[in-house]
């Protein structure tokens, strides 16, 4: 039983790892300093703004205002997709330790 156990266990940390590098490639993204001028800037910020700007004027039609609100969704979508994998992927580093504490707990029992 130990070794189906510990392959178990180690089948969860490669899952997990997955999640660990999705969050370490998102970070190495948000370092580049053209993802920072392209994306974070200018997309998630300037271009939110002047979206929110244009949305707010009472001469635009309802079709551009909804136009404006679906990309001011998307943004937010985006954005949360970041922090999702932000969280999952320390939620995995946590998680990593805990299984290879198991991992050790199982070949000390057997």
């Amino acid at each position: 039983m130990q070794d189906s156990e510990i392959q178990q266990i180690e089948a969860t940390i490669e899952e997990l790892q997955a999640k660990v590098d999705l969050a370490d490639a998102l970070d190495r993204l948000h370092k580049n300093r053209d993802f920072k001028k392209i994306l974070l800037t200018g997309f998630f910020t300037d271009r939110a703004v002047e979206l929110a700007k244009s949305a707010s004027q009472a001469s635009i039609s309802e079709t551009s205002a909804k136009i404006h609100s679906n990309a001011l969704i998307a943004i937010s979508g985006v954005q949360g997709y970041f922090n999702a994998i932000y969280q999952e992927g320390a939620g995995a580093a946590q998680s990593i330790e805990e299984h290879n504490a198991l991992i050790s707990g199982v070949r000390a029992d057997g």
